[in-house]
């Protein structure tokens, strides 16, 4: 039964350098995990609130009080529970925090524990995420919308739509991929000769600074003409207009350099589709503007799908709101907007019921855990909304490389990530690798002089990675050297360790690379 054993939390960087929380989540027989929780630009007024510091330490973005309330709260609240029953944890979360938006201990925080709980259970039943979550039925990958090109909140220029994404017709996620790769230098190269500027968004697009909807339209027609595809036959686009950002309560839609209502907002997306092949459009109007949703679904809602990201932020109850209200046809999923994995799931299952399409989507904020978990649920969902990072300046592989680095740097996040065969191997001998400075005890013991004492049982792991292990806690031997050495190297046998056995360095971090990274 994978009983959680221990629960950890630390601070990280995002790709965006901004910090966000990163939990870590060990089960009794040593399977581990670990989930970072990401955080969006544009952000809906009712999503689940993120617990920051406030202050001056970056810019008041800090999460240590979220790591303090996974460490100090959650922790208790959760070790000793079946990581197999989702929905019993992320009930307790829900408990525990007790106010309807998640403000007091934090939605980053409670999705964090969610999350790697979610993806140690999985490798308890030696199971991929999605199979884990999806069961036999979840075989299907979504057709990509790829965000080549940024407007809005993503980019400091005119135009108001946030994202324009296009979409391979009835392609892959493979085809669907290399269509925006190939898109966006081509787009670019256009701009240039147009002499708009090619500077990169938030999301990684590019973000010529062109006078509105209309020219972005153009610019990506003409980029996708370029490539040989069939405009309209092949491909198709879509747009995030993300209108909340716009509106003002006063005044209506702020929208290219007019003030506009909602029928005229709707009039403005009718000529959108009398002359583009769009095949979707999210968040045409703003988040509470109820019934300007209801009267642009029922004039091109048989048209194109209308997808709801701020107005439902993921949220069941508001999901039956716009359900009783005929707003919308499909429904945009965003793990952090609700805080837990249970609550999103039931998000799901509830559009699917009422005959709402979903798509899975990214945030501009991502940490890098591969494999992302958002790409492991997106079997339940038609389409994906993706962000096209093709520059080192806006690739998680930099900015929250640096967290990666920083987690290497830093003490481990609960003493439970130790507790690998080796770990338990120097512990029954009477070392402790979380102790620092300390050595292996020429006197100490071995297991079989411990009556009583349960054999070490191995991790879930692979077949390499299992064979890995077992030379490594052969007596006598050190573990053999990693096969990517430029990755990693085998810890060295101290001069003091005894012959019978090999020690760790200081803190024991090369037992947990010598596991994870082979």
């Amino acid at each position: 039964m994978p009983i959680i054993e221990q629960v950890g939390a630390r601070e990280i960087l995002d790709s965006r350098g901004n910090p966000t929380v990163e939990v870590e989540v060990a089960l009794i027989d040593g399977t581990f995990a670990r989930a970072a929780v990401p955080s969006g630009a544009s952000t809906g007024e009712h999503e689940a609130v993120e617990l920051r510091d406030g202050g001056d330490r970056y810019g008041g973005k800090g999460v240590k009080k979220a790591v303090q309330a996974v460490l100090d709260e959650i922790a208790p609240a959760v070790i000793g529970l079946n990581a197999d029953e989702q929905r019993l944890v992320d009930q307790a979360l829900v408990d525990l925090d007790g106010t309807p938006d998640k403000s007091r201990l934090g939605a980053n925080a409670m999705l964090g524990v969610s999350l790697a709980v979610a993806k140690a259970a999985a490798d308890a039943a030696e199971l991929p995420l999605f199979r884990y979550i999806g069961g036999p039925n979840a075989h299907i990958l979504p057709v990509p919308l790829m965000n080549i090109l940024n407007g809005g909140a993503h980019a400091d220029t005119a135009v108001d739509v946030q994202e324009f994404m296009v979409a391979r017709s009835g392609a892959q996620l493979r085809r669907g991929s290399a269509l925006g790769c190939r898109g966006i230098p081509r787009a670019q190269v256009g701009a240039q000769k147009a002499g708009l500027s090619t500077g990169l968004g938030d999301e990684g697009g590019f973000a010529p600074d062109v006078p509105g909807t209309k020219a972005a339209l153009d610019l990506i027609s003409l980029a996708i003409e370029s490539t040989g595809l069939k405009y309209g036959a092949d491909v198709a686009l879509a747009l995030d207009a993300a209108a909340t950002e716009f509106f003002a309560e006063k005044t209506g839609y702020n929208f290219e350099k007019q003030t506009r209502t909602a029928a005229q907002m709707t009039e403005f997306y009718t000529e959108l589709l009398d002359t583009y092949p769009l095949v979707s459009i999210e968040d045409p109007l703003a988040e509470d503007d109820w019934d300007g949703w209801a009267a642009l679904t029922a004039s091109i809602g048989d048209r194109v799908q209308i997808v709801g990201d701020d107005i439902f932020v993921t949220n069941p109850e508001r999901i039956e709101e716009g359900i009783e209200k005929n707003v919308a046809n499909a429904l945009l999923v965003k793990v952090n907007q609700i805080g837990t994995l249970t609550e999103t799931l039931d998000a799901v299952a509830l559009a699917h019921h009422s005959g709402y399409r979903t798509m899975m989507s990214h945030r501009s904020g991502k940490p890098r855990t591969p494999p992302s978990p958002t790409w492991r649920w997106r079997s339940v969902a038609g389409r994906s909304k993706l962000a096209h990072r093709r520059a080192a300046s806006v690739s998680p592989n930099t900015t929250s490389c640096y967290g990666s680095r920083r987690r290497s740097a830093m003490p481990p996040a609960t003493p439970a990530i130790w507790r690998s065969p080796v770990r338990a191997r120097n512990q029954v001998a009477g070392f402790n690798p979380m102790s620092e400075g300390k050595r292996h005890d020429s006197k100490r013991r071995s297991p079989a002089s411990r009556p009583g004492r349960p054999a070490t049982r191995l991790p879930t792991v692979g077949a390499k990675r299992r064979a890995l292990l077992e030379a490594a806690l052969s007596p006598g031997r050190s573990p053999r050297p990693c096969h990517n050495p430029s990755n990693i190297r085998s810890p060295r046998r101290p001069s003091s360790a005894p012959s019978s056995g090999w020690a760790l360095p200081r803190g024991g971090r090369r037992c947990w690379l010598l596991w994870s990274a082979c």
